[in-house]
């Protein structure tokens, strides 16, 4: 779900790790995903 050339990786934590993977389940069976986010620098990173 994060691009490698981010280089951003999850902190060593089970209940995070459980979380993003159910993020990443739920984007990957969607059929549409909505970008709803702000239109500052921060979220733009987020939802891209």
């Amino acid at each position: 779900m994060i691009p490698p050339r981010f280089g951003i990786k999850l902190i060593d934590n089970p209940a995070y790790e459980q979380q993003f993977k159910t993020i990443e389940r739920f984007i990957r069976d969607a059929e549409i995903v909505i970008n709803c986010g702000n239109a500052n620098q921060e979220s733009e990173l987020i939802q891209r």
